[in-house]
């Protein structure tokens, strides 16, 4: 699952040259602001133009979250048919990869939930730059209050009695 927003885009950059067969490899997205697919803000475009048209992968492997539609809930409804279709009879897909990012908030967006998130085999939170540094710090200080939705990512497997893996990648110096 890909992270919108700015951060990732470097680690898009590099990934055409890890040799990884793109053919195995089904693209979904954590969230996406809604806007249209070729609007700046889009985390669609942002990964269309930083690894999809370097990759390119087969068509029916990725799976951008719909914002050429009426509202947020219609957008909302249909990206939760389509992970609903691609993993049948469970509560809740279960990624092996899920990227974040812990930017500012967006009001207009679709987003997926905990329990998809902490449903996932690893999550890993990619920061960088200076405006992170606060939220980094509250997120990793010690006994800190779930003030944070980063703070409740779990990656638990749920349902499938294991523990998942949580990483959390920066380059804030002095943290």
């Amino acid at each position: 699952m890909l992270a919108g927003g700015r951060t990732p885009r470097a680690v898009y950059e590099q990934l055409p040259a890890a040799g990884i067969s793109w053919e195995r490899v089904r693209l979904f997205w954590g969230d996406e602001r809604f806007v249209p697919a070729n609007h700046q803000a889009s985390n669609y475009r942002m990964a269309r133009e930083s690894l999809l048209e370097r990759i390119r992968p087969p068509e029916d492997n990725a799976f951008p979250i719909p914002t050429d539609v009426g509202s947020l809930l219609e957008a909302a409804r249909r990206y939760e048919r389509t992970l609903r279709g691609l993993f049948p009879g469970v509560s809740f897909p279960a990624f092996d990869l899920v990227l974040l990012g812990i930017g500012a908030a967006v009001r207009e967006r679709i987003t997926l939930t905990l329990p998809v998130l902490n449903a996932s085999r690893c999550v890993a939170f990619l920061v960088t730059g200076e405006d992170k540094r606060n939220a980094l710090s509250a997120l990793l200080a010690p006994g800190a209050v779930a003030g944070l939705p980063a703070q409740l990512v779990r990656a638990v497997r749920s349902g499938l009695h294991e523990d998942g893996e949580l990483y959390c990648f920066m380059d804030l110096h002095g943290l």
